[in-house]
């Protein structure tokens, strides 16, 4: 009785574990997916920060 016992606990301590490890899983994920959009959105931005510089410095040219 005293090793079922014992098998138990150790099975609902590795459930607590595999539970934290999903939980980091998924805000891994969740920070990841935030990242990006964050990174999409800045190379978005310099994007269109380098093409108005350029406009702007073709059109002081023309000047």
């Amino acid at each position: 009785m005293n090793n079922l016992l014992q098998t138990k606990r150790i099975i609902a301590e590795r459930n607590r574990e595999l539970q934290d490890i999903q939980n980091a899983l998924k805000n891994t994920k969740s920070l990841n997916r935030i990242l990006q959009e964050d990174f999409a959105r800045i190379t978005e931005k310099l994007q269109l920060l380098s093409s108005s510089s350029s406009s702007e410095r073709v059109s002081i040219r023309t000047l």
